[in-house]
């Protein structure tokens, strides 16, 4: 399964490359270490709103960003959301790859959400499963607005 991710971000990413202007990235170490202080941030703050509103946002697992070839292979920890029925969304692992955007600001992406999501009752018994059959995710992420200024997914 996780084999599929990789290979659906990587076609996201080429689509992203090619309707992109053409510049080289610089992919570094640094650049990486960069980007997961960044992403890290974000789900410290989901944890938090997440809370603030009576439920969990539960990672199990370490966050990773990996310099590639021509951009960074994220992948975030294992994620379940619980919401304050007691009812949990099993979410997966999310894998994205990413690049430098046009600005210092700004981080354009591809990302793949895995596929079912299971959803289990307060009772610890499966209510159900979210599958996505084809998906489609490619977004600029603004690191001033915390948020995607453009996202085009289906």
């Amino acid at each position: 399964m996780f084999s599929s991710l990789k290979k659906l971000t990587g076609t996201a990413l080429a689509v992203v490359l090619l309707s992109s202007p053409v510049f080289a990235a610089d992919i570094t170490p640094e650049g990486a270490a960069k980007l997961k202080t960044l992403i890290q941030a974000q789900i410290d703050l989901r944890k938090n709103v997440q809370s603030a509103a009576g439920g969990q946002y539960i990672t199990e697992g370490e966050l990773s960003v990996e310099p590639a070839d021509n951009y960074y292979a994220v992948t975030l920890p294992h994620i379940k959301m619980k919401d304050v029925s007691g009812k949990v969304f099993d979410i997966g692992m999310i894998a994205a790859n990413v690049i430098p955007g046009n600005t210092d600001k700004e981080w354009k992406a591809a990302i793949a959400i895995p596929t079912p999501i299971h959803i289990i009752g307060a009772d610890g018994k499966p209510v159900g499963d979210i599958s996505i059959a084809k998906q489609r995710a490619l977004g600029i992420w603004d690191v001033d607005l915390s948020s995607f200024i453009r996202l085009d997914a289906q």
